[in-house]
């Protein structure tokens, strides 16, 4: 048999079945179309989520600590390796410090207490490109005056103008600041002025950004000690790209340290999506095992009106393989069309909420389904597969009929 006759017996049994050929076609529609339109929606979340948390990054930061322990220079050494180098844009060992920011002098500080901020200050190198000093804060690039400047974080600045109401974000880096700290049990003022606010830190407290040289007189630590060996609270490793921060994560997590990045709240948002993933497939799940006994149902149908066609085919010489084939092929043509039309339905049911979306201006930039054509080939073939199972029972039947027992039934 050629495959036009494989194919005019199934098109031969569409136009006589055709109420079942809807019923299997709706179904296996259903299930391609509610499939495509979960993995989108599950697809667009995670990218947008991810697209927020990295929106004001162009540099990723990787926090690495030792738990409560402090960490040299040699105590990284185990981690790094020629693929880690290579994809590490700049390390930054971090040094920190409880102080006072102020407005005023110790005098007026002692006077009045209300006019004070509390902050935990971090040390940051600074790094030369180009003639330009920058300094790179949580992802943020920054110009640095000089070493007595300091960046704040966004929840910082909003104590500050809470305190002193003369403060704004138009004139913030020409006032004059004062960080207070004890140093060998005297309170001690140190001049600086706000260069940056940072918009996203890590921390959720009152956070100040300052140089490393800074850092060092603070800490009292001499500035010609060679930096590998002072005692770090912590390190940040700065990537390029999420890609390259997975890696570093990856091999400090194997060595037992902690680690803080964005990578975490990623993770979580993963999770979650995880949990709604696995309810998604349930419910595909169970569209497919409707549609499978709609095309078991109609196959069966299909070899009992065939029975004699089946025999006659038989006498002639067709062999069980070609007869199963018929069936198969049926199966083949009802989800490829199916899955098609469900392709095709799903990606205008997307359109049409994402135009329906863009009307609100919340809503506007926000794009909640990625329809991924990998997604979408891999949701088709795998339904074609399932019907192809789904027929394999029905068809073996058929192939066992004997032209002797048919030609009795006559």
């Amino acid at each position: 048999m050629k495959i036009e006759d494989y194919t005019k017996w199934v098109i031969d049994e569409i136009k006589e079945s055709k109420v079942y050929t809807i019923l299997n076609l709706i179904g296996i529609l259903i299930s391609v179309s509610i499939c495509i339109m979960f993995l989108s929606l599950a697809f667009g979340i995670e990218e947008t989520t991810i697209n927020k948390l990295t929106k004001d990054m162009n540099l990723f930061t990787l926090k690495v600590t030792n738990g409560k322990k402090q960490i040299y220079y040699q105590d990284l050494n185990s981690v790094y390796n020629k693929k880690i180098d290579k994809i590490i844009y700049d390390i930054r060992p971090v040094l920190e410090k409880y102080a006072i920011l102020s407005y005023n002098s110790i005098e007026n500080y002692k006077l009045k207490k209300n006019n004070i901020l509390p902050i935990y200050l971090e040390s940051y190198k600074i790094k030369k490109n180009n003639s330009i000093e920058l300094d790179i804060i949580n992802g943020h690039l920054f110009n640095n005056q000089n070493e007595n400047s300091i960046i704040v974080s966004d929840i910082t600045f909003k104590k500050i103008t809470s305190i002193y109401k003369e403060i704004n974000r138009k004139n913030f880096n020409k006032k004059k600041f004062k960080i207070i700290i004890t140093k060998r049990d005297i309170q001690e003022e140190i001049p600086c002025n706000i260069i940056g606010i940072a918009k996203t830190t890590p921390h959720h407290g009152t956070t100040a950004y300052i140089t490393k040289k800074l850092s060092f007189y603070i800490n009292d630590i001499p500035r010609n000690i060679n930096p590998n060996e002072i005692c770090y609270t912590r390190f940040d490793f700065i990537t390029e790209n999420l890609k390259d921060l997975e890696i570093v994560r990856e091999a400090f997590n194997k060595k037992g340290y902690d680690t803080v990045s964005v990578l975490d709240k990623i993770d979580n948002v993963r999770k979650v999506l995880f949990v709604i993933n696995v309810l998604f497939w349930l419910i595909f799940s169970i569209a497919v095992i409707i549609a499978i006994f709609n095309i078991i149902i109609t196959l069966t149908s299909f070899v009992l009106k065939k029975r004699k066609e089946i025999g006659i085919l038989k006498s002639l010489g067709a062999t069980d393989f070609q007869i199963q084939n018929i069936f198969i092929l049926y199966s083949v043509y009802i989800s490829s069309i199916g899955s098609i039309l469900g392709v095709v339905i799903s990606y205008i049911f997307i359109n049409i909420i994402r135009i329906l979306l863009s009307n609100f201006d919340n809503l506007s930039d926000i794009d909640l389904f990625k329809f991924d054509l990998l997604s979408v080939i891999f949701v088709v073939l795998l339904t074609i597969l399932v019907s192809i199972v789904a027929s394999l029972p029905t068809a073996k039947k058929a192939a066992s009929i004997s032209p002797i027992e048919t030609m009795r039934e006559d």
